[in-house]
């Protein structure tokens, strides 16, 4: 995933949110790459599937936009109303969408 892609979806220019949105890219690729391969990652793995890049985008914007509040379930303040999702990091849903390799030996 490229972090010129990222930082335009999110608006930034500039390079003062480099190293966060670098961290990011690599937490949404383990988080990827642990779903697809539950038990071990295979060493000829490195980087997310080409077909899962858009959701490591979406996992990145997340995590950008809900910095600060993460693993809020509820918020209310002059009628503004925030609840999140379930999950360690990331939304479940978006998850939810990434297939599991299973090998067969």
């Amino acid at each position: 995933m490229d972090i010129d892609d990222l930082k335009l979806i999110l608006g930034i220019t500039g390079s003062d949110e480099d190293t966060l949105l670098t961290l990011y890219i690599r937490i949404a690729k383990n988080a990827i790459l642990n779903v697809m391969y539950p038990n071990t990652i295979p060493t000829t793995v490195t980087d997310v599937p080409e077909k899962y890049q858009d959701i490591q985008l979406q996992l990145c914007m997340f995590a950008y936009n809900t910095r600060g509040v993460e693993g809020e379930i509820s918020h209310s303040e002059n009628g503004v109303n925030r609840q999140y999702e379930e999950g360690v990091f990331f939304p479940i849903s978006i998850l939810a969408q990434i297939n599991t390799v299973v090998e067969v030996g």
